[in-house]
């Protein structure tokens, strides 16, 4: 009875000590330029808005997945799966928000967000092969904020691989960051 008592007073003050878990919810713009042989577009005019929501427990990541914004009816998301978890990094500001520092996108990641094309329809014409880099580590220069604080731009992704019906692409992707309520 005694161990039984220790127990659970163990794992009361484990759960009376652990920091509540965290929702967070980012604006991300996709700001696209692909070309292969039969087409050329750059959404840069037109970025296509996609949500991303990571949630945190005990500091650490523990789920994250990026959808469209088309509102719940249609909606089209990815889940991070453990191994793409661990390529996001958090970081807050002077006033205690957490932005995204930083997030690595695996070539499966990649090619959901190259194929969702909004309303311009700027995206590739062929199902993709392979995408090289085959992951992109993108970063947000959080120092940016004092110059533009509802907004962080991305450094430049530069991609190219094949389609696979063999024909050769290019493209490039920069994001853009708005922390939601």
């Amino acid at each position: 009875m005694k161990s039984f008592l220790v127990g659970l007073v163990l794992s009361l003050s484990q759960v009376l000590l652990a920091t509540p878990p965290e929702i967070h919810w980012y604006k991300l713009e996709r700001n696209f330029l692909y070309k292969d042989i039969d087409r050329y577009c750059d959404s840069h005019f037109a970025p296509v808005t996609l949500l991303m929501s990571v949630e945190v427990a005990n500091g650490a990541v523990k789920g994250a997945l990026i959808r469209d914004n088309f509102g719940d009816f249609l909606v089209k998301k990815v889940p991070f799966t453990a191994t793409e978890l661990a390529g996001i990094q958090l970081k807050a500001d002077a006033g205690g928000k957490k932005w995204i520092e930083s997030v690595k996108l695996s070539a499966r990641l990649l090619n959901w967000i190259f194929f969702q094309s909004g309303s311009m329809g700027c995206s590739p014409t062929q199902p993709l092969a392979s995408i090289g880099p085959n992951e992109f580590n993108y970063t947000f220069n959080l120092a940016n904020m004092l110059v533009s604080p509802a907004e962080l731009i991305s450094n430049v992704g530069d991609f190219y691989g094949q389609r696979k019906d063999g024909r050769y692409y290019q493209a490039i992707l920069t994001l853009t960051q708005q922390k939601l309520p």
